[in-house]
């Protein structure tokens, strides 16, 4: 549901130079499908980000009546972190853009390299992850950043990690809500535990994972449920540092405590209709995983962070 491109810079640069405005309109309908489903590889670890904006402050002076909305989409997938930096090593040198996409590609599979049409009429055999763009006339390309906003999940490690492995790829945060999630049942603790391992795994110079929880199901005190939760988060198996976060939310008369979702500090946010229980894959049932828009998701990501809608009853973090 989420997707990662590698978007070479000649692709902006030609559509913002372009007297065609056609190409500066369909690089705004790729940048906006970006932003709801999709992140960008910045190569060599910020050189992409740096040229894209030589570009922009270079074109913006001749007052372009798409260039500011292009600069404004570019701005909000930074602050989303939707532009993610990759390291070249240094025996990992290359020559140009396309060279630096295909050696990241190699590292992290990610979904396709967006390249300018002249770009592509130059190679032979192109591989299916080669997307000239803008499409050349009569050409009808392969469109994976629409790709699927929703799929079906069955209640199992191995599509819980299928199904997470790009959400919490490159995030620095990831906040599980449910109001059922408990430590001391294995059915969460695979959940839990398999988030643990996606999150050691990735890029962030230290990741976090926040639990949101209720005291609906649980009979524990709430110094019964601060013992438990720290004790748990002391004893999962993490790879690297991380820092470790519950609280436990009570719902309030405005509204009831009850959704589930996955967000990220991407702006992501996954809603799940049937809880986050991991179960064995014959008593696994399915679950429909769906999306959410990056506005819908940022709104509902404060209900329990910098505008709570609910009571905070108590809260534990660990750091490991």
């Amino acid at each position: 549901m989420l997707y990662e491109f590698a978007l070479l810079p000649e692709v902006i640069e030609e559509a913002v130079t372009n007297p065609d405005t056609s190409h500066q309109r369909e690089l705004i309908e790729l940048l906006k499908r970006v932003r709801e489903n999709a992140m960008l590889v910045d190569t060599d670890y910020g050189a992409w980000s740096n040229r894209v904006k030589h570009v922009i402050e270079r074109v913006s002076t001749e007052g372009g009546s798409y260039h500011a909305e292009i600069t404004t989409l570019l701005r909000d997938l930074m602050k989303h972190h939707r532009i993610v930096r990759h390291r070249l090593t240094e025996n990992q040198v290359a020559d140009d853009w396309l060279q630096q996409a295909e050696i990241i590609r190699g590292i992290c599979r990610f979904d396709g390299i967006l390249a300018p049409p002249s770009l592509c009429l130059y190679l032979s055999e192109l591989p299916d992850y080669y997307h000239p763009f803008p499409h050349p006339p009569g050409q009808i390309g392969r469109t994976n950043w629409h790709g699927r906003r929703s799929r079906s999940t069955r209640k199992c490690r191995a599509e819980f990690e299928s199904a997470l492995d790009a959400v919490l790829r490159h995030a620095q945060r990831a906040d599980l809500v449910d109001p059922y999630i408990n430590c001391e049942e294995r059915r969460y603790q695979q959940t839990l535990e398999l988030c643990v391992e996606l999150l050691s795994k990735n890029h962030a110079e230290k990741p976090q994972l926040v639990i949101h929880t209720s005291p609906m199901r649980s009979n524990h005190t709430t110094k019964n449920w601060k013992a438990s939760w720290s004790d748990y988060f002391q004893r999962v198996p993490a790879s690297r540092p991380l820092t470790l976060r519950a609280y436990c939310w009570k719902g309030t008369p405005t509204e009831r405590f009850h959704n589930r979702y996955v967000f990220t500090d991407q702006g992501v946010g996954l809603s799940i209709p049937h809880g986050l229980d991991c179960h064995e894959p014959n008593s696994a049932s399915s679950d429909i995983w769906q999306m959410m828009d990056v506005e819908e998701a940022q709104r509902e990501w404060t209900k329990f962070t910098s505008a709570p809608v609910y009571d905070l009853d108590a809260k534990v973090r660990v750091e490991r």
